[in-house]
């Protein structure tokens, strides 16, 4: 017989498929706001996932980012990896490769305390708090004291240094964003189709215009 319970590679496979499916469930429940990420089709590990930034810094920004689970998630200690899609100016993000540095809140990946949805809580933190996410701590006088090493040391220096020229350059980009929504085509009909509950509409003028099938398409 072809399959069977007892061949441990499939039942293995089968019950990372649940688990997978319950991280999903899991961010379902918890009802984030403008951050969406779903499995692809080709493979449970790999999942897509876009954000719609609507204040701060990086206010009217969208990033469209994957997620990639290692191949014994949910165990063991590895942590996903996070690439970003669209370019983002941040410290925590890598400019050679658009990887997001994990180390400032992840040491190490326990599955019984961790969820992919935190992962999103994260991406959604860096960006509404670019100063918090790379201060150590605060003097008693209420400076900041920040990181001396992170992915983007231009970024790192920039936003500790001249906050007007940060926010400057990461608007820049967010224009640079809005204005390139229609040329994004490479996520592929079978993401489209499951991301399409997502209400896009509402987020930018943009979108509306547009239409999400347009908006879930990649740099090409």
């Amino acid at each position: 017989m072809w399959f069977s319970w007892n061949n441990t590679e499939q039942s293995i496979a089968v019950r990372q498929g649940y688990q997978v499916l319950a991280e999903y469930q899991l961010i379902e429940q918890e009802q984030l706001k403008n951050i969406y990420a779903i499995p692809s089709y080709a493979s449970a590990l790999h999942w897509f996932g876009v954000i719609f930034i609507h204040s701060g810094f990086y206010a009217g920004s969208m990033f469209r980012f994957s997620i990639i689970l290692p191949d014994n998630f949910p165990n063991g200690t590895s942590l996903p990896t996070i690439i970003f899609t669209t370019t983002c100016y941040h410290p925590h993000i890598r400019p050679q490769t658009q990887s997001l540095d994990l180390a400032p809140f992840f040491t190490g990946w326990r599955k019984d305390h961790y969820h992919v949805w935190h992962l999103l809580k994260y991406i959604q933190a860096i960006f509404a708090d670019p100063e918090g996410s790379i201060s150590t701590t605060v003097t008693p006088s209420g400076d900041r004291v920040c990181l001396e090493e992170a992915y983007n040391m231009d970024a790192l220096a920039m936003l500790s240094n001249d906050r007007v020229a940060f926010i400057k350059k990461v608007q820049e980009l967010a224009l640079f964003t809005k204005k390139h929504i229609a040329a994004y085509k490479d996520y592929g009909a079978a993401e489209e189709s499951q991301l399409e509950r997502c209400d896009f509409h509402g987020h930018f003028p943009t979108c509306s215009m547009l239409g999400q099938d347009r908006l879930l398409q990649a740099n090409g």
